[in-house]
C-alpha cells in the first residue's frame, strides 16, 4: 500500500494526504463496482421473500391443535363444520375458533385452502377482486368458477367488508 501511495505521489505531484485520499476512494469505486457486478437485483427477492413469511405465519396460525387429525384432502387450517357433534361437546372447554378468511386480502395459498377452491380458482379471485374488490361474500360468485353451490361450501370461511 505503501507503494502504491508513493507511486500515485510520483506520478501526479500530489502531497502524501491527498495521494491516500485518492488511493481510497478509488478503491471505494472498485469495490463497489465489483459488488454491484456479483450481486443482483433484489427488489423483487425481498418481496417474494416477505410474501412467503407472510404466507408460512398465516399457516401456523391456522394450524389445527395436534390431538385433532386432519381427513385426507382437507387443507390444514380449514376445519369443516360438525354436523353430529359429540355428546361430550358441551363439557369441551377447549373449542376451535376459526376466524373467517377475508376474500379481499387473503394471499393465493391461503384462498387454496377454502373448500373447492385450487389455485387455478385461487388464482381468479385475486385477479377479479384486484379489478373491484368484493362488498360482499356473495360477490365472490363473480368469479368464473364459483357458482351458488361453491360459495355455500366456502361461506363460513370467507368474509368481505
Amino acid at each position: 500500500m505503501k507503494r502504491f501511495i508513493q507511486t500515485i505521489q510520483r506520478e501526479s505531484g500530489l502531497a502524501r494526504g491527498e495521494a491516500i485520499v485518492v488511493s481510497g476512494v478509488l478503491s471505494l469505486l472498485i469495490i463497489g463496482w465489483v459488488g454491484k457486478s456479483f450481486s443482483s437485483d433484489t427488489a423483487t427477492h425481498n418481496v417474494e421473500q416477505a410474501d412467503k413469511v407472510i404466507e408460512l405465519l398465516d399457516s401456523i396460525m391456522r394450524q389445527p391443535p395436534t390431538n385433532q387429525h386432519i381427513k385426507p384432502g382437507q387443507a390444514a387450517g380449514v376445519v369443516s363444520p360438525q354436523k353430529n357433534p359429540p355428546s361430550n361437546a358441551s363439557k369441551n372447554v377447549f373449542k376451535r375458533v376459526v376466524v373467517p378468511l377475508n376474500i379481499n386480502t387473503a394471499s393465493v395459498s391461503m384462498l387454496e385452502r377454502l373448500p373447492g377452491v385450487g389455485p387455478a380458482t385461487a388464482q381468479k379471485i385475486v385477479e377479479t377482486r384486484m379489478e373491484r374488490p368484493f362488498a360482499s361474500v356473495d360477490e365472490i360468485t363473480r368469479v368464473r368458477g364459483i357458482g351458488p353451490a361453491k360459495l355455500e361450501k366456502m361461506r363460513p370461511y370467507i368474509t368481505a367488508p
